[in-house]
């Protein structure tokens, strides 16, 4: 179930396209993302949470802002499907 979750994950553009963002900055707030992506925040915020569910996010709050960085396995996963790409 919880590579299932993974490669549900991984296999949205968006979602993807987020778990790069963070693979290049390290740390962003949802609302950084937000501008980046041009998308609302309910929707880079329904991504990030099942980027979250799946353990390739971690999160933290600082003030008033949600920040996100990938963990371990997201690096993991990401540098998998980078290296196939070369």
């Amino acid at each position: 179930t919880r590579l299932a979750r993974q490669a549900q994950a991984l296999g949205d553009p968006t979602r993807l396209t987020i778990l790069l963002l963070l693979h290049e900055a390290g740390t962003l707030c949802v609302s950084d993302i937000c501008l980046i992506l041009e998308r609302g925040q309910s929707i880079v915020s329904k991504h990030l949470k099942t980027a979250l569910d799946a353990g390739l996010l971690s999160n933290h709050r600082l003030d008033l802002w949600m920040y996100y960085e990938l963990t371990g396995r997201g690096e993991e996963l990401l540098a998998t499907l980078l290296n196939q790409n070369d």
